[in-house]
């Protein structure tokens, strides 16, 4: 029999906080006119330790989905460092998944940075 886990995620795309880019002189990023859809998702491995342990988690992850629709430039935000393989489970699943990319208003596939937000439940 194969046990499921509760998996939470969500999405959002990240922005440049507008002020510390008027100081600058720069604009701030503008969103993309249609947002990228998930076309194919891996739901990561709950890590066989951390089960038995009752261990929840929460993982936080930063990225790019990228204008041919691949996630990214994975890196971590401080804070989620971990030993029981919540960390790695994660990155394995998101290098997998496709999306539609987000499109600008003239339909052109364009790059837009996200963050995954992962919450592990046993």
């Amino acid at each position: 029999m194969m046990m499921l886990h509760a998996f939470m995620l969500s999405l959002a795309l990240a922005t440049s906080p507008a002020t510390s880019l008027s100081a600058a002189g720069l604009r701030p990023p503008a969103r993309p006119a249609h947002e990228p859809r998930l076309q194919r998702r891996i739901l990561p491995e709950f890590p066989p330790a951390a089960r038995v342990a009752g261990l929840p988690r929460r993982v936080v992850v930063e990225g790019r989905i990228d204008a041919q629709g691949r996630v990214v430039d994975l890196n971590l935000p401080d804070g989620n460092v971990d030993g029981a393989g919540f960390v790695e489970a994660t990155l394995r699943a998101l290098s997998e998944w496709r999306y539609a990319p987000a499109r600008d208003e003239d339909g052109t596939p364009v790059s837009v940075s996200v963050q995954f937000d992962v919450l592990y439940t046993p």
